[in-house]
């Protein structure tokens, strides 16, 4: 009953959560609705109001309005009228928005508009003469009243300064243009919106004040007015949501949410009914065998004549119990390969340390080798035994990581051995500055690659001679080992240069030959550096190879510099 309880709160407050974020959602898309459609509706305004911003620019400019603004003679002054007035009734003909065209003199002598006949507009015009005529004025749009100001208009303000004569002061007001908005321009384009949406819509001034209005019955409405304004005029769209229509729906809405709330609880509580007796029951029933079964041994077993899925369970126990039973007879089988693998694994290990064994009976071998030679004075046989020593100690005790000085060391006891072998034919020559002496790699690098150049190259040919020297390209450091022996094909030089490039067969060809060679050197290389750096070939056929250990120059440079700053310590200590 708890749980049950719980549940029908839980779904009671799911319900709510989803009915409030609908609600949220139906706002915001009505409110993003509304707002396009204002968009909309200040788009077509300000298209209307920059037709008549570019129409009256262009009617106070030039010598027409010049003349008939600043006759010379009233002969003049006629001809001029006569031509402005059939201009301004041809603008308002042409053009259905325009109401009437006014024009202001700043002496007082002209007033001129084009509908005498019209009383309102009349009072209106006279109304506010002393305002235009007087006052300087700048290009924008006004709403003027009559002495009892019931009457309005809208009207596009456009002083008359800048004139051709020689004799016209600048940015002085000659006069003053006035363009009467029809008031059917603005309202036919308000009263196209969505009323399910927007129930009222108007248009402000730079005071917000309410020029026109569509819908808007109170005035106090207007503190509920969402705005979009319109540019480069001061002047605003204002507008009101239908709360109505709105409320009207999240009605709708609530019901359907009550009534879902209900079926919801309703078919809760007939599946819970339904669970307790189709499943918790036969659960409690099963749960008690199971301890039956637990406390009486594994002879037992669980007896539900179910077919449904608590009958499946049943049987899944009763087979796992039997599955366990058979276990516990392989169990001594079990215990007894593990303790036969354990007397393997130190057999194994007795093995590894016997093997550990050998180096040492190797290098004493070595040094026996050397004392015999003393004693029979055999000097090429005390510096072969001595170098082999030296190579043979520095590749079992040395670490992984060595520097290029002590690696070129080694080299040069190999090749010492090899003078001795093949009696001084061979020539060689190591040339590496000292800056390059610090660069760290493993061991065991150069002597494998010297020797392929002695016996591959030098020892078919019988003649020439190897050298080792380094160079830097670009953030690289390069350890060349060129000799000038046999070279080898092209077809062959290709297969290794396709090998070095491709690290799947560096690896598989290095573990199936088990043995130090190009391959295995150009791996550990890229191992310990990166795949950006190995080895690279270059071989003539008859005139010799040129194999290049690309490394990193990085952390010579840091060393280079950590030697320095060391230097500089202990040369301050010493001072």
């Amino acid at each position: 009953m708890m749980v049950s309880l719980v549940t029908g709160i839980g779904l009671v407050a799911i319900q709510l959560i989803l009915l409030l974020m609908i609600l949220r959602n139906i706002h915001e898309s009505d409110v993003k609705y509304s707002a396009d459609m204002v968009a909309q509706m200040n788009l077509a305004i300000d298209k209307s109001f920059q037709g008549i911003r570019s129409l009256a620019y262009h009617m106070s400019m030039g010598k027409n309005i010049e003349n008939y603004l600043m006759p010379e003679n009233d002969f003049d002054l006629y001809q001029n009228h006569q031509y402005f007035k059939q201009t301004v009734n041809t603008m308002i003909l042409c053009d259905e928005h325009i109401l009437d065209i006014a024009l202001y003199r700043s002496d007082s002598r002209i007033t001129y508009h084009y509908l005498k006949d019209d009383e309102e507009l009349n009072e209106v015009i006279a109304c506010n003469r002393d305002y235009f005529e007087r006052q300087p004025q700048i290009p924008s749009f006004q709403v003027i009243y009559n002495e009892r100001r019931d009457i309005s208009y809208t009207v596009y303000v456009q002083p008359v300064k800048f004139l051709s004569r020689t004799t016209t002061h600048w940015n002085e007001q000659l006069g003053c243009l006035l363009i009467f908005l029809d008031k059917n321009l603005i309202n036919n384009i308000l009263e196209e919106r969505d009323t399910d949406i927007v129930s009222s819509v108007c248009l402000l001034d730079e005071q917000d004040r309410i020029v026109t209005s569509i819908g808007l019955k109170d005035r106090e409405d207007i503190t509920d007015l969402r705005t979009e304004p319109i540019s480069d005029t001061g002047w605003k769209i204002g507008y009101v949501l239908n709360d109505r229509t709105v409320f009207k729906r999240y009605g709708t809405l609530r019901y359907m949410i009550v009534a879902a709330i209900v079926v919801a609880i309703s078919l809760f509580w007939v599946s819970f009914l339904a669970c307790n007796h189709y499943i918790i029951r036969p659960i409690s029933d099963l749960y008690h065998q199971i301890e039956f079964v637990t406390s009486g041994g594994m002879k037992k077993r669980i007896h539900m004549n179910r077919e449904d899925e608590i009958g499946s369970i049943a049987q899944v126990i009763n087979n796992m119990l039997n599955h366990q039973t058979e276990i516990s007879y392989r169990m001594l089988y079990t215990q007894q390969e593990l303790y036969e693998k354990e007397l393997k694994e130190k057999e194994n290990e007795l093995r590894i340390l016997e093997n550990q064994v050998n180096p040492h009976f190797i290098l004493n071998t070595l040094q026996c080798i050397c004392g015999i030679a003393v004693i029979y004075d055999v000097q090429e046989v005390i510096d072969i035994a001595t170098a082999m020593g030296e190579i043979f100690k520095y590749s079992l005790r040395a670490p992984e990581t060595v520097t290029l000085r002590r690696e070129l060391e080694i080299v040069e006891q190999y090749l010492s051995i090899v003078d001795i072998r093949f009696n001084h034919h061979f020539q060689w020559d190591v040339d590496v500055p000292e800056e390059f002496l610090n660069i760290e790699m493993p061991k065991m690098i150069l002597q494998p690659l010297v020797e392929n150049a002695v016996y591959h190259g030098l020892e078919k040919k019988g003649a020439g001679s190897v050298r080792l020297f380094c160079d830097r390209e670009k953030e690289s450091i390069l350890i060349h080992i060129w000799d000038d022996g046999a070279g080898m094909e092209e077809s062959k030089q290709e297969e290794i240069k396709r090998l070095l490039a491709d690290g799947e067969a560096l690896y598989r060809v290095s573990m199936e030959v088990k043995r130090i060679g190009i391959a295995n050197t150009c791996l550990r290389i890229k191992n310990y550096f990166g795949n950006s750096y190995g080895i690279e070939i270059d071989s003539t056929e008859g005139s010799g190879t040129d194999i290049a250990l690309r490394i990193p120059g990085e952390r010579m440079e840091k060393q280079v510099d950590f030697d320095r700053n060391m230097d500089c310590l202990l040369h301050v200590s010493t001072e």
